[in-house]
């Protein structure tokens, strides 16, 4: 059994972090970059695509409504783990935008925002889900290539905060 401590990183994710910190490393860079990988896609192709829903219907209901997002949201920021709620949020947006050219763009925008090392908002991932999502949004930036870091930070706000966040407002 693997230990994330001490994990040992496949070959391939080597050269997708040197992929991606000669494309995305520098912010001066990542217009080019995003027009560079625009030319390898059709900027008028559609796609669809959904994050999967989750599965408990009360933290359903409190992604759903406006206010009780917001205690949630509160919740979490008071905890310090807001970054969480915002990921999926923007996730959300992201799998409702149709043109593939704003799709990759926006992973792309994503990924700087909740992945990179120095980000304020970077999740708490393992490090094998940032590894693959490197790579996944090195290859071709979409709202799948995110799918892993959504499913595992779902799970984490569904089974740890949002329990604490139902004991503490439920009473």
């Amino acid at each position: 059994m693997n230990d994330h401590s001490t994990c040992t990183l496949p070959s391939t994710y080597s050269r997708c972090r040197d992929y991606y910190h000669s494309k995305f490393k520098s912010s001066s860079r990542s217009n080019l970059n995003a027009r560079w990988i625009m030319k390898r896609l059709k900027a008028n192709s559609t796609i669809r695509y959904s994050f999967p829903v989750p599965s408990n219907s009360k933290f359903q209901k409190t992604l759903d409504n406006k206010s009780l997002r917001k205690e949630f949201m509160d919740f979490l920021l008071k905890e310090h783990s807001s970054e969480n709620l915002e990921f999926l949020i923007d996730c959300q947006k992201l799998a409702s935008m149709r043109r593939r050219n704003q799709c990759s763009k926006r992973a792309i925008k994503l990924y700087m925002k909740y992945f990179s090392d120095a980000s304020p908002h970077e999740l708490n991932v393992d490090r094998s889900t940032k590894c693959s999502t490197a790579c996944k949004v090195a290859e071709c930036p979409s709202a799948e290539s995110l799918n892993e870091a959504y499913l595992q930070t779902l799970i984490l706000l569904q089974n740890d905060a949002f329990g604490r966040f139902l004991s503490i407002y439920s009473s």
